[in-house]
């Protein structure tokens, strides 16, 4: 568990302007049911905009994106990543980059944003062709290396 204010500080504690467009950055899912599910068990389309909102009311969405709150999107800078190989917990995990926009919070180790999309993943190598084939039908590049990944979708730290 993190202390107070951690997660501001590392995923941004103030709104700031990026730069003009959109700011890339690198998420893990899990592959389940034919969806890409996230940490916070929010499942993804590929390829398709992603809005946030904040459910800190027991669940009920009270507000859109805020800085002072800790809802949105989350993503890591690539530098974090592109160091080592990517490394999966099951042979269904998927890790990608996305674009954040909209109102973003930079961070140290990554950022916060209200829409995202994802724009390309990487898949375990035995990953089943129809998990595959699903995903390189949505539309997103889907490679089997990370470095590859980084390459073609650079993730600059905006920190």
């Amino acid at each position: 568990m993190s202390e107070p204010g951690t997660v501001q500080q590392n995923f941004g504690r103030k709104g700031v302007e990026a730069r003009p467009g959109e700011v890339r950055g690198i998420r893990r899912w899990m592959f389940y049911g034919g969806n890409l599910i996230g940490m916070m068990g929010t499942s993804w389309r590929p390829g398709a905009e992603m809005q946030s909102s904040c459910l800190s009311l027991g669940g009920r969405n009270s507000h859109n994106f805020d800085y002072k709150c800790t809802c949105g999107f989350y993503a890591y800078w690539g530098d974090a990543y592109a160091r080592k190989p990517p490394h999966y917990y099951s042979i269904y995990e998927t890790i990608g980059v996305v674009s954040g926009y909209g109102k973003v919070a930079i961070g140290s180790l990554g950022f916060r944003c209200e829409k995202s999309r994802i724009l390309a993943v990487t898949i375990h190598p035995r990953l089943p062709g129809t998990a595959k084939r699903y995903l390189e039908s949505s539309g997103i590049a889907v490679y089997s290396d990370l470095v590859d990944l980084l390459g073609e979708f650079p993730c600059e730290n905006m920190y």
